[in-house]
C-alpha cells in the first residue's frame, strides 16, 4: 500500500502554507527561487509523516540543493512525529543529540579545550530547555528562552565561558555559578571539579531554581546525589544567607551586571578568576575576565562583546579603580 504523504506545515515571514523558498538574499545573489512540497523532499527518508508535523521551520533551498534547516519553534506529539523529526534533521544536516552539537562547536573552532568539550557531552542540553520545546532544538547553538524573562545561553557562550574558567575548574575547585538559570553551566562545572569539588549555582527566580534540580537530577544524578552541585533560589548580591559559602576559586556569571560587584569580588580567593558581562541592558555589553592574584590585587581585561539580560541590584558598592586592558583580539 502506497504511503500518503502530507506536508509539513512551515510558517516563517517568507513562508507559508506547505512550500518554501529561498532568503531574498539568496534570490539577489543570482539564485534560483524554487517553491517545492516539503514532502517531496523528505519522501526517500520518511516512510510516514503524521499531519502534526513541522510547526515551524527556516528552510534555506537554492537552485544547487537543501542547505540548511533550522527549527525555529518544534513540538513532537506523538510517536510518530519524533520518527520524523529524527529523520528530518538527518536529511537536512540539524545535529541530532549532544555528541552532534559538540561536534559542531569544535569544528567550527568554537570550543578547542577537549576537557571542556568532554564535560559538555557529559551534560545533555536537551534537559535543561523548555518542557514544551522538542529536543532537537537543544542541539542547536543558539540561546532559548526558559521562561520569566531568561534564557539559556547559547553553547557557543557557555564554552567561552569554561575555557576562560578552565584552569580555575580543578578538581576539588568551589565555583559560583550567580544566574544559574536552567541549571545546565553548573552541571558542566560540575564535572570539571570533580567528585572533591563543589558547584553552588545561585537563581534569583525561584520557580526556575525549582525547575532545575530536577533537570539536574536527569542530566546529572551523581552530581546531585553527592552533592557536588547545588542549586539554591536566591540573589548571590545581597543575600545574607549566602554569606556562609566561599570564597570561590572560580565565579561565573549569567547576567549583566552594570558595574563590577564587589560582593562579588570579595568572594574570590586569591588566585582565583570570575567572568561576567558588564554593561548597561540594550546598550554595549562586554564579557570581562577579572583576576584576582595571591596578594589580592584585582585585574580586569575584556574578552569579547556580548548581550546578556541583566543583573538584578547590579546597583551595589563596586570594585574602584580595577587596572584593566583590552584584548588585542577583541
Amino acid at each position: 500500500m502506497r504511503a500518503h504523504f502530507r506536508s509539513p506545515v512551515v510558517r516563517t515571514r517568507e513562508v507559508g502554507f506547505q512550500y518554501h523558498r529561498t532568503f531574498e538574499k539568496a534570490s539577489q545573489s543570482g539564485g534560483k527561487l524554487n517553491k517545492v512540497p516539503i514532502a517531496s523532499l523528505a519522501r526517500p527518508v520518511l516512510v510516514a509523516i503524521s499531519r502534526r508535523t513541522l510547526t515551524q521551520a527556516l528552510v534555506l533551498w537554492t537552485a544547487s540543493g537543501l542547505e540548511t534547516v533550522r527549527a525555529v519553534s518544534t513540538r513532537a506529539t506523538n510517536h510518530k512525529d519524533s520518527k520524523m523529526l529524527d529523520a528530518w534533521a538527518t536529511l537536512c544536516g540539524v545535529n541530532k543529540d549532544n555528541d552532534d552539537l559538540v561536534h559542531e562547536l569544535e569544528m567550527h573552532d568554537r570550543l578547542k579545550s577537549r576537557r571542556v568539550a568532554d564535560a559538555m557531552r557529559k551534560v545533555d542540553r536537551k534537559f535543561f530547555i523548555r518542557p514544551d520545546m522538542h529536543a532537537l532544538q537543544a542541539y542547536s547553538d543558539q540561546a532559548l528562552p526558559i521562561g520569566y524573562g531568561q534564557t539559556i545561553s547559547a553553547p557557543h557562550m557557555h564554552a567561552a565561558a569554561l575555557e576562560l574558567l578552565e584552569r580555575n575548574l580543578r578538581p576539588g575547585a568551589s565555583v559560583l555559578d550567580v544566574g544559574s538559570g536552567s541549571g545546565y553551566l553548573s552541571a558542566v562545572m560540575g564535572h570539571l571539579v570533580g567528585d572533591t569539588g563543589h558547584v553552588l549555582g545561585i537563581e534569583r527566580v525561584p520557580q526556575l531554581a525549582q525547575r532545575s534540580i530536577p533537570s539536574l537530577r536527569r542530566a546529572a544524578p551523581d552530581l546531585y546525589e553527592n552533592g557536588t552541585v547545588i542549586l539554591k533560589a536566591g540573589n548571590a548580591l545581597d543575600d545574607p544567607a549566602l554569606d556562609e559559602y566561599g570564597p570561590f576559586s572560580a565565579i561565573h556569571v549569567g547576567a549583566a551586571a552594570s558595574d563590577l560587584p564587589q560582593v562579588l569580588i570579595d568572594k574570590l580567593k586569591p588566585g582565583g578568576r570570575m567572568v561576567i558581562p558588564v554593561g548597561e541592558q540594550n546598550d554595549l555589553q562586554v564579557l570581562k575576565c577579572i583576576d584576582k592574584d595571591k596578594e589580592g590585587r584585582v585585574t580586569s581585561r575584556d574578552m569579547m562583546g556580548v548581550l546578556f539580560v541583566p543583573l538584578k541590584d547590579s546597583t551595589l558598592p563596586t570594585h574602584p579603580e580595577v587596572p584593566h586592558h583590552r584584548d588585542p583580539e577583541l
